[in-house]
């Protein structure tokens, strides 16, 4: 009885006396102190802070899509999403390995119809043929080294920003260049004002870039569905945190 009560006043004295947790695990204590943000919540704040409240902080969407038209918003994000998919995995040379690659990256979606993949793989293999066929890809084989879904971290102040860099080109010199993929199309106002949401993006992935590989000459947004590209050089890219 007496040893038993000896332990328990020994467990006891552990419990109150042992060192904060803070200081057994620093790096612990470090991350979680720090919010996250995903690039495209910035974006979508960025562009309308209202919007990102009811998104990200009331759970709620921005927009309501019933019936036809929310159908075809979801058709559309399961084609961009197939559309990155493929051209992580494509080499971007040869066309006969198209079908072939635009099939697997479509075996990967969730459950689907059997006519959302029909149309789905007509669609994202159309895209990436006409985007081939303009010359659009060509200027993405230049470099030493391509990574492709380069994810990242960013510190910034108590923050960190995580995204994923859809083509990270780096060159001999040690420069880099960045790309990003769209396959929403250009409306009537031109590309300029359509890229011009996506240049705080960019300017984001440039930053990351910068820090991971080294300085960073260019950034680009390609539009597959309309094969219009825009490119911002290192002077109009946004490198300050």
């Amino acid at each position: 009885w007496v040893r038993s009560r000896s332990c328990l006043f020994s467990f006891f004295f552990f419990i109150i006396r042992r060192p904060p947790r803070s200081a057994l695990f620093p790096y612990a204590t470090l991350f979680r102190s720090k919010r996250r943000f995903t690039v495209s919540e910035l974006l979508t704040y960025r562009n309308c802070p209202r919007q990102y409240r009811c998104e990200h902080i009331l759970g709620l969407s921005h927009e309501a899509q019933i019936g036809p038209e929310r159908a075809r918003s979801s058709l559309g994000g399961l084609i961009g999403t197939v559309v990155h998919r493929v051209l992580a995995l494509w080499d971007l040379r040869d066309e006969t390995t198209l079908s072939e690659h635009v099939a697997r990256a479509v075996a990967e979606l969730p459950a689907v119809g059997r006519k959302q993949i029909e149309t789905i793989t007509r669609e994202a293999q159309g895209i990436l043929a006409r985007t081939l066929e303009a010359g659009l890809l060509a200027p993405l084989l230049k470099g030493v080294r391509v990574e492709v879904e380069r994810a990242f971290c960013l510190r910034c102040g108590t923050n960190l920003i995580e995204g994923v860099i859809d083509r990270l080109t780096v060159f001999d010199d040690g420069t880099c260049e960045v790309t990003d993929y769209k396959t929403n199309r250009v409306d009537a106002k031109g590309l300029e004002k359509a890229a011009e949401p996506y240049r705080f993006q960019v300017g984001v992935y440039a930053l990351a870039a910068s820090e991971a590989v080294g300085p960073v000459r260019e950034g680009s947004v390609l539009f597959l569905r309309d094969r219009k590209s825009t490119r911002l050089n290192s002077s109009h890219i946004p490198l300050s945190r």
